[in-house]
């Protein structure tokens, strides 16, 4: 992540990345990015489950979506979904990819 972080914030866009809040009781990952039109945010939980939420700054509208993720697959597509929705995809290299998907030849 650390190469379309760089990107992203070059472009104009912050990312963060929390493990577990403390305040949650289910473990998670959450990763916000964000920048003047647009905030969003992925959280993956212990569960399977997904949750994505985009918010356009001037309109105040905003997308939420519930998913669940039985394989890596899933988890990335619901990742590319939220940049794509975000229009952050065009600032990034690639979305993460593992070596398994890599090896197998999948795009």
């Amino acid at each position: 992540m650390d190469d379309n972080s760089a990107t992203l914030r070059q472009a104009g866009w912050e990312v963060t990345l929390d493990v577990t809040r403390v305040e949650w009781q289910e473990r998670s990952v959450s990763l916000a990015i964000d920048n003047e039109q647009f905030v969003g945010q992925f959280t993956f939980w212990g569960s399977g489950a997904i949750e994505l939420a985009c918010a356009e700054v001037a309109t105040g509208e905003l997308w939420h979506e519930h998913r669940e993720a039985f394989t890596e697959d899933n988890l990335r597509e619901a990742l590319e979904g939220l940049l794509n929705r975000l229009g952050a995809v065009a600032e990034c290299s690639h979305v993460p990819d593992s070596g398994r998907r890599a090896a197998s030849g999948k795009n």
